[in-house]
C-alpha cells in the first residue's frame, strides 16, 4: 500500500514538469495529426466486407401459414468505401422489407424471392457505386398453405428416457403442456398424421421433479404450432415403511385346513414419499401347501404378488409354524 502511495505522489509532483514539456506536447500533436490522416486514408479506401441484413415480412394475410421457415437474415458481401462500414458500426442492423404479395405464387402456394430480387432490395441499403457480391442464401423459397389447422395429440412416451437416482422413483402422471398441437400442410399429408412425437429426451440420476422444454420432431411438409412442449416429470424419494401383512396358504387340497403361527408377518418395503401416510395397498405373504414337510414344524413363507409401486419388499421371517387340520 505504501509503495502505491509513493508512486501516486511522484506522478503528482511530476505533473507540472510533464505538462510544460515542449517535446511531449509536440509529440502528442504529431501523433494526433498522424492518427487523423491515417483514418482519412483508411476510410476512403475501398474494402470488402460481409454484412448481415435482417428480413422483415410485411403484408402476409392471417389465413396464410408458412410451412418452411423464412430466414431471419441474409448475409451479403459488399465492396464499398470504409466510411460506409464505419457508419454501419454505429447503426442498428440494416433491414429490408419483403412484401408478401410481391413474391407469393397463389397457384403453387410458394413464396419465392430470387437472387435478382434480393440484389435489388439490398442495393437500396448502400451507395450507388457499391458492389454487391455473394448473397447467402441466394434464393428464398418457402412453402405455404391456406388450409385450416388439424389438432393432434403429442406422444412423449416413445422418446422419453428418464432414470431416477438411487432411492428415488418416477411416480405420478407426467404432464405435457400443451398436450395437443396444431399442424398445417396439404390435405393428403395431414390425413396420414394422427400424432406428433417429441424429440428424444434422456435424463439420468434424477433426484427431483423435472421440467423440460422439448422440441417436437419435425415432419417434412408440415408446420407444427407450437414447435415445443413443456414436460413435467414427477420424481420423489423412496421411503422405507414397515407393515404387518397376512399369511395366506395356497394349493390346499379339498377337506384340508392349515393354520399358521403367526397369522401375520412384518414386511418392510420402499414406497414413494407421497404415499407414506396413505393406506397400503393390500398384499400377502404366502405359504405353499405343497412345500410342507411334515418332518418339520415350520414351512417357508414368501412374498406374494406386490403392487408395482412398492420396491424391495422383505419379510421379517422366512418361515412360520403350522398345524394341519383334516
Amino acid at each position: 500500500m505504501r509503495k502505491f502511495v509513493d508512486i501516486v505522489k511522484r506522478l503528482w509532483h511530476a505533473r507540472r514538469r510533464l505538462w510544460n514539456s515542449r517535446d511531449l506536447l509536440q509529440y502528442l500533436v504529431f501523433v494526433a495529426i498522424a492518427g487523423i490522416f491515417w483514418c482519412f486514408m483508411t476510410f476512403n479506401q475501398t474494402s470488402q466486407q460481409e454484412v448481415t441484413v435482417k428480413l422483415r415480412l410485411v403484408g402476409k394475410p392471417k389465413s396464410i401459414t408458412f410451412i418452411d421457415d423464412l430466414p431471419a437474415t441474409v448475409t451479403v458481401t459488399v465492396k464499398d468505401r470504409g466510411t460506409t462500414f464505419l457508419k454501419l458500426l454505429f447503426r442498428a442492423t440494416p433491414e429490408i422489407a419483403l412484401n408478401f404479395n410481391d413474391y407469393y405464387d397463389e397457384r403453387t402456394g410458394l413464396f419465392r424471392v430470387n437472387y435478382s430480387a434480393l440484389n435489388s432490395q439490398l442495393r437500396k441499403l448502400f451507395r450507388r457505386d457499391a458492389s454487391i457480391g455473394k448473397i447467402s442464401p441466394e434464393n428464398i423459397e418457402c412453402r405455404t398453405t391456406d388450409r385450416p389447422a388439424k389438432r393432434v395429440p403429442v406422444d412423449y412416451f416413445d422418446n422419453l428416457n428418464v432414470s431416477p437416482d438411487k432411492r428415488y422413483v418416477m411416480y405420478g402422471d407426467i404432464e405435457c403442456a400443451p398436450d395437443s398441437v396444431d399442424i398445417y400442410g396439404d390435405i393428403i399429408t395431414l390425413a396420414g398424421i394422427s400424432e406428433v412425437k417429441i424429440a428424444a429426451l434422456r435424463e439420468t440420476n434424477v433426484d427431483h421433479t423435472l421440467e423440460r422444454k422439448v422440441r417436437l420432431q419435425a415432419i417434412d411438409g408440415v408446420r407444427i404450432k407450437p414447435a415445443t412442449v413443456t414436460l413435467t416429470i414427477p420424481v420423489e424419494p423412496l421411503i422405507q415403511k414397515r407393515q404387518a401383512v397376512p399369511v395366506q396358504v395356497r394349493n390346499l387340497p379339498d377337506g384340508v385346513n392349515v393354520i399358521v403361527f403367526p397369522g401375520t408377518v412384518d414386511a418392510t418395503f420402499l414406497l414413494p414419499q407421497s404415499l407414506y401416510k396413505k393406506p397400503v395397498d393390500s398384499f400377502v405373504a404366502v405359504v405353499d401347501y405343497n412345500a410342507i414337510n411334515t418332518d418339520s414344524k415350520k414351512v417357508a413363507v414368501t412374498v406374494g404378488e406386490v403392487p408395482a409401486v412398492y420396491e424391495g419388499v422383505k419379510l421379517s421371517t422366512d418361515s412360520v409354524e403350522y398345524i394341519i387340520e383334516r
